[in-house]
């Protein structure tokens, strides 16, 4: 197996070199030097010219590959538990951020989001430059458009094919199938297949030999999950129940249960379109031997289907997002032992870029070095032209991954198609592309298809079966090094390829998929006796350790060995059972233990890779584990015991104020502040005093205490769409005199935290109009609205009176209808909830106010309810026709107050209120101010405020202002 891995590891090297050399050669910069150095090569001019071409089409190719992205956007990697708006928000006051959010591409296999540009007429190349600079972005990208691989289907060499000369196995269109015995059909060349009649006398799939259920995933445009020859064979997510709008798998994904479709967030598996992903499919997972139809190369077997392609708008955002779900899947699969995931061994890509670039599309490359460090290779087809795609490029074809396997086509006369690219060290090796006979989703139900599509699937099947082959070797390795057994599983498949002429020295191997000689050559490899796997711990303590594991085969008895890793001496234990018990440890010291097995006939396995562990003991800060608002101005703070601790220190302190405040001599895992100022965000941090000395401070945790009303102080029902990509709210305006835009494609927006959004005031009683004006992408549809706003302040939108705009039917356009307050009598800051829902069917379904919809948006907002603010019946409002002018409104620091036709003998008062009624400015009234200047209001919140202004012998005036 280490021969193995070495020789795929050379294979890497030998590709990484050549696209290195290419580049640099063509390159303006380096090109001269590099001929200049060399006499005989400036009097070659024809290897010259020859060389000159060369570099020429692969910068054509290049540019034409770059000229194929969605304009205005790129796709960025960001470091882990980060978000573009921890930067975008960031810039400086009256900057606009040159990127706004489209989606999250990817949360698992790595942090990846999609952005577009600010402003349509932006230039994306300064922009990225902008984006490049940002401390917490790793990669970014253009958003490049992918195409699938399909080929024309060629007339039919020969209208007649012969009997089905085998009664195993017994699906009647098996003789069609000439890729899996070739007899001469179609004019082929007898004998030119993938030798499936002898392997399939060695396994059929299904079942790895450890009890896996061994699954491949295809990611296409969509599948056909009611055609009948699947039999049982597509995967259903076991763990997940099917539409009841919950992650009970708690794998990121709502209702996975039959897939993923990656556009439209569940697991509608139809997809966009159901030819091209079924045909694939078909080959590698028609059910055999059902007496019905074709056969695929695994007669038994569980095929998962994620859902991207998306026709020519098929970008690689879908794709990343497709790939992510498969990494998310073997990833739960490898953490919860089996017990939840998938055991996916390869998944399928028959598509890409063709003329692409790895340096173009490096968070592509990146995913799948990532999918195979958890256990799954990447099977991708190359492209369907005649050209060498280490000169010209193609994505995933030439990316430098050991994870990857790239496959071009070849006919049944085993010679290279002649639509099919190559590359002596991107292509791996070759597999059959014309005429095969598979599954459609329509009438007829079956086929033949052509091109570089359908050769991929043979080899991701071939790779299915080696998993169930009758030897746990590969499996068991899976589950001790992920990476590890993918490396091999390739290197098998490599290694035993039936050599072709065609093919040699323009692939990596020279040679096409032999699928008898992979599973033959797999089993000269197994080992008859194999220590257990899955080494883990149920518990460890500061002095014991409880360690657990699965026995693999034929073992009569099991040794472990253990260690202190500061040590090179292993202690020996014979024959354990799990879970075992390790007890005399010493605490927080780091140890490592492996196993090994007795087999029969006196056979002893390796030892497994040693399993590393800490005991508990250590004298480390501990982690806050809650932060309680208690109540207003006290905060209770919980975290968790460390053993070595004698007591604890935690310091706090406001975010405005440098000085720390400490409480020392703290010997319970528990403390509550009192008597702290309410609506203030705070840091706190904590350490732990040992014996040995005292431990650094934690990283500090932040809260904000109680007191800033309703909005900030209540925890509200989760409210949201699951997809606002295609339609979302664009504006909601109140009563003429607030509203606020928003750019949508979030499911849900919380936007009182944003300091450009106005404060709304609302009073007892009113009857204004408002309007909610939906945004789409591209065609419009009938949507649902209302306004929910939490009038009692008691933290939710269930009281009487709280559904304050219900226009109680759809619309495709802006929605204007009564937007009613009722005679509240409480006052403060609380919640106000709009929501737009899409009606699907003829069935009127308005949102409720902790709905999750499918598509939509919901937009949450703190708003002010005031009682205060209404004006007097003594108080009149001012006119234009007034003789007091108040300028600037909106204004910013200062205001003047303008009044005309008075003598110098009246007196001019005013009072400023904000919108709760309080006094915040006025004055005691003066003689002869025809201007009275209103100061120092620059530290006013942005918001709604009113002025009343007296003149001496006249009715007081009332003026709404508004503070930007």
């Amino acid at each position: 197996m280490l021969h193995s891995l070495l020789i795929i590891a050379g294979l890497r090297q030998k590709r990484i070199f050549t696209k290195t050399f290419c580049s640099v050669s063509c390159s303006q910069d380096n090109y001269w030097p590099t001929f200049a150095a060399d006499s005989n090569i400036m009097r070659d001019m024809r290897l010259f010219q020859f060389f000159l071409f060369l570099c020429f089409v692969h910068w054509a190719t290049s540019v034409q590959a770059q000229d194929r992205y969605v304009p205005g956007q790129v796709l960025v990697a960001l470091l882990p538990g980060t978000e573009p708006g921890d930067f975008l928000t960031s810039q400086l006051t009256g900057v606009e951020s040159p990127w706004r959010i489209k989606r999250r591409v990817t949360t698992n296999a790595a942090n990846i989001w999609l952005l577009e540009v600010s402003a349509p007429n932006m230039e994306v190349s300064n922009a990225e430059k902008w984006l490049k600079m940002q401390p917490t972005v790793l990669e970014t990208q253009l958003n490049h458009y992918v195409q699938m691989r399909d080929a024309p289907s060629l007339p039919l060499l020969s209208s007649s094919l012969p009997e089905l000369r085998l009664a195993y196995p017994n699906d009647p269109l098996f003789a069609t199938q000439w890729q899996l015995e070739n007899t001469g059909q179609m004019n082929g060349t007898p004998g030119v297949d993938l030798g499936m009649i002898d392997a399939w006398d060695i396994t059929t799939g299904g079942i790895s030999p450890t009890g896996d259920t061994v699954v491949v995933a295809v990611i296409d445009g969509g599948i056909c999950p009611a055609c009948p020859d699947w039999g049982n064979n597509l995967w259903k997510n076991s763990a997940e129940i099917p539409d009841d709008g919950l992650d009970n798998d708690a794998n990121g994904f709502i209702d996975d249960y039959y897939g993923w479709n990656v556009i439209a967030q569940n697991d509608d598996i139809l997809g966009f379109s159901t030819s091209h992903g079924t045909s694939v499919s078909g080959i590698i997972a028609a059910k055999g031997d059902n007496n019905l139809g074709i056969t695929g190369m695994m007669w038994d077997t569980k095929l998962m289907f994620v859902a991207a392609l998306n026709g020519t708008n098929t970008t690689e955002a879908e794709v990343l997002a497709a790939y992510d779900y498969v990494y998310t899947s073997r990833k739960t699969y490898n953490e919860s032992l089996g017990k939840k995931g998938a055991f996916v061994v390869a998944v399928n890509c028959s598509f890409g870029i063709n003329f692409g670039m790895p340096y173009q599309s490096p968070l592509w490359c990146n995913i799948l070095d990532q999918l195979g460090e958890i256990g799954i290779l990447t099977v991708g087809s190359t492209a369907n032209g005649n050209w060498n795609v280490d000169i010209v490029g193609d994505i995933p074809t030439t990316c430098p991954s050991d994870y990857l396997i790239s496959v071009t086509g070849v006919d049944n006369k085993d010679q290279k198609s002649e639509n099919a690219a190559w590359g002596s060290t991107s292509i791996d090796l070759g597999a059959f592309s014309k005429d095969i006979y598979t599954l459609l989703p329509s009438s007829p139900a079956y086929d033949f298809r052509s091109g570089t599509s359908y050769a991929a699937p043979q080899v991701t099947g071939a790779l299915g079966l080696l998993f169930t082959a009758p030897c746990q070797n590969l499996t068991v390795l899976a589950k001790q090094d992920p990476a590890a057994a993918a490396l091999w599983a390739k290197n098998i498949l490599l290694e035993s390829v039936l050599p072709n002429t065609s093919l040699d020295s323009i692939t990596v191997t020279g040679g096409r998929l032999k699928v008898d000689n992979m599973l033959h050559h797999y089993q000269d490899q197994c080992q008859s006796c194999l220590a257990p796997f899955w080494l883990s711990f149920d518990t460890i303590g500061a002095n014991f350790a409880v360690l657990n594991w699965v026995e693999g085969a034929a073992s009569t008895s099991l040794d472990l060995r253990w260690k202190d890793s500061a040590n090179s001496n292993w202690t020996h234990i014979n024959n354990v059972q799990p879970p075992f018990l390790l007890q005399g440890l010493n605490y927080c010291t780091a140890y490592e233990f492996c196993m090994r097995a007795h087999c029969d006939s006196s056979l002893v396995s390796d030892w497994t890779p040693s399993k590393p562990f800490k005991t508990d003991g250590c004298c480390i800060a501990p982690s806050i584990s809650t932060i309680s608002l208690d109540s207003l101005g006290s905060v209770r703070i919980t975290w968790n015991a460390i053993i070595a601790a004698f007591s604890y220190t935690i310091r706090y302190k406001s975010t405005t104020s440098s000085e720390w405040i400490y409480v020392q001599g703290i010997y319970a895992t528990e403390l509550l502040l009192e008597n702290l100022p309410s609506c203030t965000m705070f840091s706190v941090e904590i350490q732990t005093n040992c014996d040995g000395g005292t431990t650094t401070y934690a990283p500090a945790i932040h809260f904000e205490t109680k007191g800033c009303g309703a909005c900030y102080d209540h925890i509200y029902c989760d409210g949201k769409a699951e997809n606002a990509m295609e339609e979302w709210i664009k504006e909601v305006a109140i009563g003429g005199f607030w509203n606020n835009i928003s750019s949508g494609n979030q499911g849900y927006q919380f936007f009182s935290d944003q300091p450009s959004v106005l404060n709304l005031v609302l009073t007892p009683n009113m009857a204004i109009t408002a309007t909610v004006t939906p945004g789409f992408a591209s065609s419009s549809y009938q949507e649902m609205f209302r306004i929910y706003v939490d009038f009692n302040l008691d933290g939710d939108f269930d009281d009487a009176d709280e559904l304050a705009f219900d226009p109680a039917f759809s619309h495709n356009g802006a929605m204007t209808a009564p937007f009613m307050t009722p005679n509240f009598q409480a006052e403060g800051i609380t919640r106000m909830r709009v929501m737009m829902k899409y009606k699907p069917t003829s069935t009127l379904s308005l949102p409720a106010p902790c709905e999750v919809f499918p598509f939509g948006q919901v937009e949450d907002y703190c708003v002010t309810l005031s009682l205060l603010s209404v004006p007097s019946p003594s108080i009149e409002d001012i006119d234009p026709h007034s003789s007091i002018t108040i300028m600037p409104n909106p204004f910013n620091d200062r205001i003047t107050i303008q009044i005309a036709n008075h003598s110098e003998s009246q007196k001019v008062q005013y009072e400023l209120f904000d919108a709760t009624g309080r006094v915040i400015r006025s004055s005691n009234g003066e003689n002869n101010q025809k201007h009275v200047e209103v100061s120092d209001l620059g530290n006013l919140p942005q918001g709604i405020y009113w002025i009343k202004i007296a003149v001496e012998g006249t009715n007081p005036l009332l003026s709404k202002l508004v503070k930007w």
